[in-house]
């Protein structure tokens, strides 16, 4: 189909056709390409391997700590926290008393 002519003449075009030849040349076979294409693949591949170990280590070290971690946040009363720090210091007394008779 012709198509209008906007640089030039007034009216259509007229369709030329142009033959294009390839000339099919094959590449030069060598074994250097090939070397350096498994080299990238396998730099690629050990990359991929480090991250997805990353994110399992990461996965497992998140289920560990949840796991270990207390999630429950207890409230105590005034009496409670008193009693609690009452018995802490108790003990820490008789440790260092202990300490102290194991030196003499």
């Amino acid at each position: 189909m012709p198509e209008i002519n906007i640089m030039g003449e007034q009216g259509l075009q007229g369709i030329i056709i142009e033959k294009v030849f390839e000339e099919k040349t094959e590449p030069e076979r060598s074994e250097t390409p090939s070397k350096k294409k498994s080299s990238r693949i396998r730099v690629e591949e050990i990359l991929a391997a480090i991250v997805s170990l990353g994110v399992i280590l990461a996965l497992v070290w998140y289920f560990y700590m949840r796991s270990h971690i207390r999630s429950e946040i207890e409230e105590l009363t005034p009496r409670q926290f008193k009693d609690s720090v009452i018995k802490e210091n108790q003990n820490t007394f008789d440790q260092e008393l202990v300490t102290y008779k194991l030196i003499t």
